[in-house]
């Protein structure tokens, strides 16, 4: 995984509050687990975060990772389908 610059990105907080700048000069308060998109954040104020421990860097979820494979189809069963199901016989002495 590459290195995401401060101000990339999205961070969690990990400590119980932490105030992120940001772009307009604004602070804005983000309590434990809550996210926010560092785009809008001072990159400045991002890295002191990040620093300190007060927030971590979420990792990219898959689904939005830029692959270049394309999608495969579902393997289909190599295994013939029965055509009768099976039966049990019964036998009277």
């Amino acid at each position: 995984m590459a290195d995401v610059k401060p101000g990339e990105g999205t961070y969690a907080v990990t400590a119980a509050v932490a105030v992120v700048r940001l772009l307009d000069g604004s602070e804005r308060y983000v309590y434990r687990n809550g996210r926010f998109d560092a785009a809008g954040a001072d990159a400045a104020s991002v890295a002191h975060l990040e620093s300190v421990g007060l927030v971590r860097k979420e990792p990219v979820p898959v689904e939005e990772a830029e692959t270049t494979e394309t999608p495969k189809e579902p393997e289909k069963s190599e295994a013939p389908e029965d055509p009768k199901p099976a039966t049990r016989s019964r036998t009277t002495k």
